[in-house]
């Protein structure tokens, strides 16, 4: 499906082949038109045929050239169909190469990504506008719960059974429970954006403090993709204006090269920040 750029793009590829395969020819063997009369002796005789004005008079010439076998008329008949086909070519390379330039994807990757990511959610919802990081199907879903359908393709379950997208989340996860902390994952936070209206966040992991408030983690796997970063500039700005602070209740930390991940300080985070902060200690 939304194939159809790509389907242009290969024609136009084997047109551009063909037209760089075509040998060269003899234009001036173009001059007249052939004609050819079957002989009685089931050969064919071929004859150039040329017109001409003269004083208002229209002339007819006709020249024998010889018979279909003969090397001068295969050349002749030959340069004709190389000038058709070169024409050809060229006017379907130019049909092609304004149909890619006119171009317009309807696949619906292509027409949000050409708007700001607050589209994505209003049109796919038609909800308050909310800024998630769950996939189409599950927003089709228009999941007005508490909690997150979860209902992703990549499925990696951590010790404690909770099922997360991605096997660097589950990882993260995992060091939370060995530091007896069961964080909730992708569960609706309800914050309110700059023009007062009431928006929905989907955290990666939500702690919940001593206090009554939460912990926000947010771990990036996907920073090379820009709609990725676009969506998560725009809910670190919802963080900032609700309220939520770096490294006091907001943690971010990130994929290194080739979608590693340094455990070690993320543990090391865990205890020094967010343990001391939460509720679920002994």
């Amino acid at each position: 499906m939304y194939k159809f750029k790509e389907q242009i793009e290969k024609e136009l590829g084997r047109v551009v082949d063909l037209q760089n395969a075509i040998r060269p020819f003899d234009k001036t063997l173009l001059h007249g038109a052939l004609a050819g009369r079957l002989r009685k002796d089931g050969r064919v005789s071929v004859y150039l045929v040329d017109s001409s004005t003269d004083g208002g008079m229209r002339k007819r010439k006709r020249v024998l050239l010889g018979t279909e076998s003969d090397p001068l008329v295969r050349e002749m008949a030959e340069a004709r169909y190389l000038a058709k086909l070169e024409s050809d070519l060229e006017h379907d390379r130019k049909l092609l190469t304004g149909m890619l330039r006119e171009y317009r994807s309807y696949g619906p990757e292509d027409i949000f990504g050409s708007l700001p990511a607050f589209y994505e959610e209003v049109v796919l919802s038609g909800k308050a506008p909310r800024i998630s990081r769950r996939s189409a199907a599950d927003r089709r879903e228009g999941n007005g719960g508490s909690e997150n359908t979860k209902e992703f393709s990549n499925r990696h379950i951590t010790v404690d059974g909770e099922a997360v997208r991605s096997k660097n989340e589950a990882l993260i996860y995992n060091l939370y429970c060995s530091n007896n902390i069961h964080p909730a994952y992708e569960r609706r936070l309800e914050l309110v954006n700059e023009a007062g209206i009431t928006v929905y966040v989907f955290p990666d992991f939500t702690i919940d403090k001593a206090d009554g408030r939460v912990i926000i983690h947010e771990h990036l796997g996907m920073l090379n993709d820009m709609r990725y970063r676009t969506n998560f500039s725009e809910k670190l700005g919802l963080y900032l204006h609700n309220g939520f602070v770096l490294w006091d209740d907001l943690f971010i930390t990130a994929d290194g090269p080739n979608n590693s991940i340094d455990t070690a300080a993320i543990d090391q985070m865990i205890r020094s920040f967010i343990l001391p902060r939460t509720a679920f200690i002994g």
